[in-house]
């Protein structure tokens, strides 16, 4: 709540942190199950859905140039430390 005060985090990424997705994307084929469990799938769709600057995060899973970067974050123990796919990287925020 400190950074939503300080208009650090957007009313978007807070109301995407604190509710998800409301749709059930639990039907949608794994496409990416070398990197994701489905749960995590499924995750990404909502994420998707919920806020703009995920628009296009389902594609970069199977995006055979993008995939390099997804698979070092999902297995490394320091997640926040490699890169991540040059579109995102320009479009997160650090929350």
């Amino acid at each position: 709540m400190i950074l939503r005060r300080a208009d650090r985090i957007s009313v978007e990424e807070w109301n995407c942190f604190l509710r998800g997705s409301p749709t059930d994307y639990r039907e949608k084929e794994n496409e990416a199950s070398d990197i994701l469990n489905n749960h995590t799938w499924v995750g990404l769709w909502g994420l998707e859905e919920a806020h703009p600057n995920f628009k296009g995060l389902v594609s970069s899973f199977k995006d055979v140039g993008d995939k390099p970067f997804w698979k070092a974050i999902m297995k490394s123990e320091t997640p926040w430390i490699p890169d991540l796919p040059p579109m995102f990287k320009a479009k997160l925020t650090p929350f």
